[in-house]
């Protein structure tokens, strides 16, 4: 397995660990850098879930959710998700 950015981080952020200092086999090695790099990805969504709101403009807000993924929901979920009202949303798609 290559190594991915998530372990590439761990190893950058604590210099002193290498390969070799953990004890686990291979497989367990594996499964853990994919879970660490499944929490990261996670954290990036949620962290650009969470930013969505603080933008100023019905506008550029609708279509920062759109951009992130939210073009699958009804306007009024994504209206409710973005903290708009559904007229807003609305105005601000068309």
């Amino acid at each position: 397995m290559a190594q991915s950015t998530a372990g590439s981080f761990a190893f950058a952020a604590f210099p002193q660990l290498s390969d070799q200092d953990l004890s686990l086999p291979q497989d367990e090695k594996d499964v853990s850098m994919q879970f660490a790099h499944h929490l990261a990805t996670q954290v990036q969504r949620y962290r650009a879930h969470a930013e969505i709101p603080a933008v100023r403009s019905a506008k550029e807000r609708a279509l920062a959710a759109l951009h992130e993924g939210h073009h699958q929901d009804t306007v009024t979920e994504r209206a409710g998700q973005i903290n708009l009202t559904h007229e807003s949303c609305y105005r601000a798609i068309t």
